[in-house]
């Protein structure tokens, strides 16, 4: 039975469920706003972050199907813009399309990107659906750019941390060739010098490969890097 059909019941039976009035109450104040202006959705948002608060998800769930007669997903996303706007200032929401709040609220929209959003609309930009879109596009291009990045950037540092521990390995080696090779006087003194004149060169290489790793190290920051994993955290979300 709809929840209206049991407010009248309710009513003519003398026993005014307070509990019912209540949520018939959040039904009237939320089907007044329901996808109007910008402004309104922020009211929407309001409206159903009380409910969910008030009754619990499932019991939000239920309404949003049952009373507003709109999909759970969308429930979802009229949380979302509470999460995000709900506080935001009346008069720089009047700046934003309603479906430009739906896609700037969305767990998957870089926070840059809100940011962003925003701060055009503070200088009078109006934020279409459109230019959300082109917002997001780009703070995600950059997020993948960056992900990119520090991915190339650990596989080199990878790459030549293996390639400093295979020269270090033929060093070690040519050392112990090189001082047997005294103490057995068993080679002649031009191939002592050869391994002398080897093992000097993989010295440079440890130390060139040393510094390369260390540029590595400082353009690729792991403050940077973590902020990259927590991008990727968010799309994935």
């Amino acid at each position: 039975m709809r929840l209206v059909g049991l407010w009248k019941i309710a009513k003519r039976e003398g026993v005014m469920d307070e509990i019912i009035l209540q949520k018939h109450e959040y039904t009237i104040r939320a089907k007044q706003v329901l996808k109007r202006t910008a402004q309104d959705v922020i009211e929407l948002s309001q409206i159903a972050h009380e409910y969910h608060e008030a009754f619990g998800y499932q019991e939000y769930v239920r309404w949003v199907k049952d009373d507003l007669q709109i999909s759970e997903m969308f429930g979802t996303r009229i949380l979302n813009v509470y999460k995000q706007f709900g506080s935001t200032n009346n008069l720089l929401v009047e700046e934003f399309q309603p479906s430009a709040l739906y896609l700037l609220s969305a767990p998957s929209t870089p926070e840059p990107a809100r940011e962003e959003a925003l701060s055009l609309a503070e200088s009078g930009e109006k934020i279409s659906h459109a230019k959300a879109q082109e917002i997001i596009a780009k703070y995600k291009a950059e997020a993948e750019t960056a992900k990119r990045e520090a991915s190339e950037a650990k596989k080199d540092s990878f790459s030549r941390q293996q390639t400093i521990t295979t020269l270090e390995e033929n060093q070690t080696r040519l050392r112990a060739e090189h001082n047997r090779a005294i103490l057995t006087k068993q080679s002649s003194d031009a191939d002592i010098l050869r391994m002398d004149a080897a093992s000097d060169r993989m010295k440079q290489q440890l130390e060139e490969n040393n510094r390369q790793i260390e540029e590595l190290k400082t353009q690729i920051a792991q403050p940077q890097i973590k902020e990259i994993e927590k991008r990727i955290e968010v799309e994935i979300g």
